[in-house]
């Protein structure tokens, strides 16, 4: 899963990517990955306010997780 959030400049280009863990009234905690396919050992923790976009399925997600998956990280 990918989230996104577009409200200000500098968020536009930014997304984080992971496993969601956690759904609360306000907020989501997710499980992320890095760039380098590498799962974070704590959650993030995101705004429900301050997502504007969501995405599943998507080549590059699946390609760090079969990554992350081939590295014995799920």
């Amino acid at each position: 899963m990918t989230i996104h959030s577009e409200r200000s400049k500098r968020d536009r280009e930014i997304c984080w990517i992971g496993t969601p863990q956690r759904f609360t009234d306000t907020h989501l905690e997710m499980r992320e990955i890095t760039p380098a396919a590498r799962f974070e050992t704590k959650p993030g923790r995101h705004s429900l306010a301050s997502i504007t976009k969501i995405d599943f399925g998507g080549g590059y997600e699946a390609a760090l997780a079969e990554t992350a998956r081939e590295r014995g990280e799920v």
